[in-house]
C-alpha cells in the first residue's frame, strides 16, 4: 500500500537523479554555446584576414605604400593557424594565394623604393617602356589575384563546420 511515507522514500531516492539529470542538461547547453562561440570567434578572425587581403588587392597601384603593406603583412601572419581544415590541398592552396598577395603588395613598395619615390603613381611608372611594362605586369598580378580571392576564401568563411 503506498502511505505518505513510501512516497517521501521513493521521492527522496529519485531527487539526486532529477538533480543529475538537470546538471547534465545545463551541461550540455553550455557544450552546444561554447562550440558556437568558438565558431564565431574562428570566424571573425577569418574573415579579418580576409578583408586584409581583399583590401590589399582592391586598392588601385597609386594608393598601396609601406603602411599599407605593414597592415596586411600583420593582419594575415596568423593566416597557417586560423585556415586549417581536413583538406590540407585547401589549406595549401589558400596560404599560396595570400603569399601571392602579400608578394604581389611587396614587389609594387619595393618597386618604390628602388626608384626612391615613395609616391610613384601609375603614370609616373608608365612613362617609359619598361616602366610600363612592369606597371602592366603588377596590375594584372593584382587582378588576377582579385579574380581568384572570392573562390579561395569561401570554403573557409563559413559558419559551418
Amino acid at each position: 500500500m503506498c502511505t505518505l511515507k513510501t512516497i517521501i522514500e521513493v521521492l527522496s531516492s529519485l531527487t539526486p537523479i532529477f538533480i543529475g539529470l538537470a546538471v547534465v542538461y545545463i551541461a550540455w547547453q553550455q557544450h552546444k554555446t561554447n562550440k558556437h562561440r568558438l565558431k564565431m570567434e574562428l570566424f571573425d578572425r577569418r574573415y579579418k584576414v580576409y578583408d586584409a587581403v581583399i583590401v590589399a588587392i582592391t586598392k588601385n597601384f597609386d594608393e598601396i605604400n609601406y603602411d599599407m603593406y605593414y597592415i596586411l603583412h600583420r593582419d594575415v601572419s596568423s593566416a597557417r593557424f586560423l585556415f586549417t581544415s581536413k583538406d590540407k590541398e585547401l589549406d595549401k592552396k589558400l596560404l599560396a594565394f595570400i603569399l601571392k598577395v602579400v608578394s604581389a603588395v611587396h614587389d609594387i613598395v619595393k618597386l618604390r623604393t628602388e626608384e626612391d619615390i615613395p609616391d610613384l603613381t601609375f603614370s609616373q611608372l608608365s612613362d617609359t617602356e619598361e616602366g610600363r611594362q612592369e606597371a602592366n605586369d603588377l596590375c594584372e598580378n593584382l587582378m588576377t589575384l582579385r579574380k581568384e580571392a572570392i573562390d579561395v576564401f569561401s570554403k573557409y568563411l563559413t559558419l559551418e563546420a
